[in-house]
């Protein structure tokens, strides 16, 4: 099995720095995961760092001003949306490739974390693949055809109740975490393994939260139907597929935005409807 199997881009960018440039800054780091985790996976830590840098540096000329405004990640008070390029360049950056360093330095955990999860989600996986050969069958009517993808959105849905948060823990929106007052002492690590089954116990009626996933099941599912094994399968959902906690009102606005069903890069989505999931505060 290749090294490269076990590599995903989300834990870079989980130990964010203490102090960020601009307003801006936080988005773009968010942003910059969300590009990267559609790309090939790295083979080593070089390759890792260049493909790193590359996509940020093509995000921000490195010419011109120094604070760059992003329109997108313009969500209210003082330098809205300005990304400080010194900072990127003294401090964002070298974090990120230190990073990079102690995720190649746990590859074995990582590998072995790759394995639990492939062998529990690869029946899964190979059955989609299989429901994604019958689509090409012409005998198939159209309600037969939906009725086909439809299964494979529940597979997908499946795959994470059993991964999440057994196996992987859920994302928080930092908005998520403050819903909560702090005399309730519900932490962000304690929603992070929060289930959808046990969310009436903290939400009543889920009148605050909402768990989906960030990567939809519908671009989810675009991506099985193009896959040409089980085992790319498995990868795409180790790399793609995460679920998260957010706001009603973070929902509606991912909705505002267009973003209800299709994400083609749902980070980059959610830094434009101003949610991060990254950006928790470290007592």
């Amino acid at each position: 099995m290749d090294l490269t199997t076990w590599w995903r881009w989300n834990p870079i960018f989980e130990k964010t720095p203490e102090q960020w440039g601009l307003r801006g800054d936080a988005f773009l780091w968010q942003a910059l995961a969300g590009f990267l985790e559609t790309e090939p996976s790295p083979a080593d830590p070089a390759g890792a760092k260049a493909q790193l840098s590359a996509r940020l540096w093509n995000l921000l000329d490195p010419k011109g001003a120094d604070s760059v405004r992003i329109d997108q990640f313009a969500h209210g008070g003082m330098s809205s949306g300005y990304v400080h390029k010194e900072t990127w360049r003294a401090r964002l950056e070298p974090l990120l490739l230190q990073n990079i360093d102690g995720e190649f330095a746990i590859a074995d955990q990582r590998q072995q974390e790759f394995q639990a999860f492939q062998e529990i989600v690869m029946p899964f996986a190979e059955g989609m693949f299989l429901k994604s050969k019958l689509l090409s069958h012409t005998s198939l009517d159209s309600a037969q055809a939906e009725a086909v993808k439809s299964s494979i959105s529940v597979d997908i849905r499946k795959v994470g109740d059993l991964v999440v948060p057994h196996l992987r823990l859920t994302d928080v929106s930092v908005a998520a975490t403050e819903t909560f007052s702090p005399t309730e002492s519900f932490t962000c690590g304690q929603l992070s393994r929060l289930t959808w089954q046990q969310q009436p116990g903290v939400d009543p009626g889920r009148n605050l939260l909402i768990l989906e996933h960030v990567c939809t099941v519908v671009s989810l599912r675009e991506l099985v139907l193009q896959a040409h094994s089980g085992m790319e399968i498995v990868q795409l959902l180790w790399t793609r597929m995460r679920l998260a906690w957010i706001t009603r009102a973070e929902d509606e606005k991912l909705t505002e935005l267009g973003y209800k069903k299709n994400r083609p890069f749902p980070l980059v989505a959610y830094s434009e409807a101003g949610i991060k999931i990254f950006d928790h505060y470290r007592p």
